[in-house]
């Protein structure tokens, strides 16, 4: 029968070829196809399966239900309901890549691979670049000797280092330690960093400031310190008091603590400690206190009349003229804050007034000065064994150096009289 012709129905056993019909045969069973050569079945075609003992190859793909195979299968596409697998590897429809003991190591998606088991290379991985516009997901570890990846423009490499091709060690990976060596920034929000300042709360970070903390009200406490043993070491409330020791809030700065505390300590190189308050009220300071201090005269005299008196410093009595008895020279600029009067003679039984005055007298001057700088007058019914008190304004000042001095103008005969003059002096200049 000539090659490619057709004379109806035919009927036939096993096929050899007649220049080699020992290795080369096509073989007929029930259900059963096979092609020999070298006088091995290398491909058979059954009614349950396809088996090839060599490789497979098609330039058109191969589309079955079930693939088995001893060898390899090449093609340009697989498709079908079943699987492709063997020497080891697994391959099913569903995109899930494997082994026999192990069916979805790889899981192909649209846009994902996913590893769910582990990745190691001894190599490394490295490339220019890596880039996806999906997701990449790794179940297990990545581990190797070397990693090298650029992604768009991110490098890191097998110290832990993260960063760029211009500067790779940007940020350092280190044992519960992260070390960031460029500027860290970011947009606005609950949490950034712009520009070297650290902010949290979404407000506008003004320049020049390193820490800011935005609080969500008033009566918010935007920051809390505490410890097991202690329930506050250190908190701020959002209406601007800061808390040290305990929840104690009567002033902008707040420090709770024990009797024997010192809720406020303070040191330096040649003094330790320099200045320190206890919880039992006591202050101490290692050196001089220099501040607005009060400082205070007495005066004691028996006018014998309602005439205007000026008191006497360091001695007994009164004088009816400005002399030397009746000055005192300031150590620092200061005022004078009060008069306080006493006299055990008769009272006027009406309503009168006294008058109380401060006099001055500057350089080139040799006693006070008759024009005072400031009067208060007192009006009352004046009764005896009764103390007054006068208060002068801020204008009753004088300059360190002046001289100074106090006047009285009675309406009566005070009888025996009993004075302190209340100064201020700042010893600050």
């Amino acid at each position: 029968m000539a090659y490619n012709t057709k004379k109806g129905k035919q009927q036939s056993g096993d096929i050899q070829f007649e220049s080699d019909p020992t290795d080369t045969q096509i073989d007929f069973e029930n259900d059963f196809v096979a092609i020999k050569t070298n006088a091995q079945q290398r491909f058979i075609v059954s009614g349950s399966f396809i088996t090839a003992s060599v490789a497979v190859s098609s330039s058109a793909g191969i589309s079955a239900g079930s693939f088995s195979t001893l060898g390899a299968i090449t093609s340009a596409t697989v498709s079908g309901s079943g699987l492709l697998q063997g020497s080891g590897l697994r391959i099913d429809t569903s995109g899930v890549i494997g082994t026999a003991g192990d069916t979805n190591l790889l899981t192909l998606n649209n846009n994902q691979l996913l590893v769910a088991g582990q990745l190691s290379s001894s190599a490394g991985i490295t490339g220019s670049a890596i880039k996806s516009d999906g997701h990449l997901t790794v179940g297990g570890s990545v581990t190797g000797s070397g990693f090298s990846a650029f992604l768009p423009g991110i490098v890191i490499d097998t110290n832990a280092q993260i960063g760029t091709a211009g500067d790779p060690d940007l940020l350092q990976l280190a044992n519960g330690q992260l070390n960031v060596a460029g500027a860290i920034s970011g947009s606005k929000g609950l949490f950034h960093v712009t520009n070297g300042t650290l902010q949290l709360g979404n407000e506008e970070v003004g320049s020049g400031v390193i820490l800011k903390v935005r609080s969500p009200s008033d009566n918010s406490i935007p920051l809390l310190i505490k410890t097991p043993g202690h329930d506050t070491i250190l908190a701020c409330t959002g209406s601007g008091q800061v808390v040290v020791g305990g929840l104690y809030l009567a002033a902008k700065l707040n420090i709770t603590g024990s009797n024997i505390d010192k809720l406020i300590s303070v040191k330096s190189d040649s003094a330790n400690p320099a200045f320190y308050v206890s919880g039992s009220g006591d202050a101490y300071i290692s050196g001089s206190l220099r501040a607005k201090q009060l400082f205070y005269t007495t005066h004691k005299f028996s006018p014998g009349s309602d005439a205007i008196v000026y008191l006497r410093f360091d001695t007994v009595g009164i004088d009816t003229g400005a002399t030397n008895n009746n000055k005192m020279v300031a150590p620092h600029n200061g005022k004078l804050n009060k008069v306080v009067w006493r006299f055990e003679g008769n009272g006027t039984g009406g309503s009168t007034t006294t008058a109380f005055s401060l006099h001055k007298g500057v350089t080139n001057q040799q006693q006070i000065q008759a024009t005072p700088v400031a009067t208060v007058n007192l009006v009352d019914n004046f009764i005896d064994d009764t103390t007054y008190t006068a208060t002068f304004l801020d204008t009753a000042v004088f300059a360190s150096g002046d001289i100074v001095g106090v006047s009285i103008d009675p309406a009566f005969d005070p009888g025996i009289t009993v004075v302190t003059c209340v100064w201020e002096f700042d010893q600050n200049q």
